[in-house]
């Protein structure tokens, strides 16, 4: 794998989260707490999830919200402020942030103020330690969105995935494979190999629903599967 040291990408990430939370924490802190109740506002993150996952099918995401309402629903690699962040009315949600403890301590120290709040089962760790009370766990779904490429074993993180996910749990993933102008200090490059990227992907026992690929200057895949 060529690019950069992960130190190095989580210095990077940390910078990059401070500065984009400075610039979109007021608007984010009030939709956030307007969405309690389940529905009100799916438009809250600047993220196309209808668009990434679903097709820009409404009435598919809708029926995907009320079937994981009340499973277990986890992010890795939630970022600055992740989809479970926002979906605030999904019952059961964990995330796994490696630096989930430290964006929680500026948020405080800056806004005294986070939407990483007690109501989220958190693991500031990388995702490729494997955590054992998540194993067959995660019966809703599990978003992995622009974060493989960010990691130093994103392999082993999609094995650990596949190992969470029970029969039926979706999987909603999308990230940079390779970036055409090189890696910067912030991203690995991963593979070339879309095809063999979607076949690990089907052998750690995922259908494949629907595909989506950014219109970009990387080469990128993301689909939208379920456990088999």
């Amino acid at each position: 794998m060529m690019g950069t040291t992960h130190d190095i990408a989580q210095e990077y990430e940390f910078e990059f989260t401070k500065i984009w939370t400075r610039d979109n924490y007021k608007r984010l802190r009030d939709a956030i707490n307007n969405n309690r109740e389940f529905l009100l506002d799916f438009d809250v993150s600047l993220i196309d999830w209808k668009e990434e996952f679903f097709d820009g099918n409404q009435d598919e995401f809708l029926r995907f919200a009320y079937h994981v309402k009340n499973k277990k629903c986890l992010e890795i690699g939630s970022g600055a402020c992740g989809a479970l962040a926002q979906w605030v009315w999904i019952k059961h949600r964990t995330i796994i942030e490696p630096l989930l403890d430290k964006i929680n301590e500026f948020m405080l120290e800056e806004f005294d103020y986070t939407w990483y709040d007690n109501r989220i089962k958190k693991y500031s760790h990388v995702a490729e330690r494997f955590v054992p009370e998540l194993d067959n766990a995660v019966d809703g779904f599990i978003i992995c969105r622009n974060v493989l490429d960010h990691t130093a074993e994103p392999y082993s993180i999609l094995e650990n995935i596949s190992l969470y996910a029970k029969e039926g749990c979706y999987l909603l993933l999308w990230n940079d494979l390779y970036h055409l102008d090189g890696p910067d200090d912030g991203h690995f490059n991963i593979t070339k190999d879309v095809i063999g990227w979607k076949k690990t992907i089907q052998d750690h026992g995922f259908e494949i629903i629907s595909e989506y690929i950014m219109d970009k200057n990387t080469i990128n895949y993301g689909c939208r599967a379920i456990k088999i």
